[in-house]
């Protein structure tokens, strides 16, 4: 197991380390209740994420996040409750998002592999979508 520190922020405030705000969406039509991959993202090498919100929505059920990689983080388990179980019989588009998303603090070095997984509570065709919002450090590698 790799056990990975969370850095202080005095460490990370340096302006060398190009820090910014990002996200990444995920999208795609799944008619299953198996867990099913939603998507993946590559973490670069010299760089770490800490991860401070996450959201997804289907049919109801439940997501989760999965790190690979040389520097994983091999003790993450963690599920959650789809935000949006709601949803299904709706007809407002423009409202995708019914909750707020989950606050997370969950902290990336690269070079990993982030997969968000999706299981769904019905088999019903439906267009899953997850986001994860995070701040990007570059950091020396080690």
């Amino acid at each position: 197991m790799v056990r990975i520190e969370r850095p202080f922020m005095d460490e990370l405030d340096n302006d060398d380390q190009e820090c910014f705000t990002d996200s990444q969406t995920w999208s795609a039509t799944i008619a299953t209740t198996g867990e099913t991959t939603l998507g993946n993202i590559a973490v670069p090498a010299g760089e770490l994420w800490i991860i401070y919100s996450i959201f997804c929505s289907g049919y109801g059920g439940e997501y989760r996040l999965d790190v690979t990689g040389t520097n994983a983080i091999a003790d993450l388990v963690g599920k959650f409750l789809q935000n949006d179980v709601l949803k299904a019989g709706r007809d407002d588009e423009l409202a995708d998002i019914y909750t707020r998303p989950y606050e997370a603090d969950i902290v990336v070095r690269g070079a990993a592999t982030l997969t968000m997984y999706v299981t769904n509570a019905a088999s019903t065709s439906t267009t899953c979508k997850g986001m994860i919002q995070y701040r990007r450090y570059k950091v020396a590698q080690s």
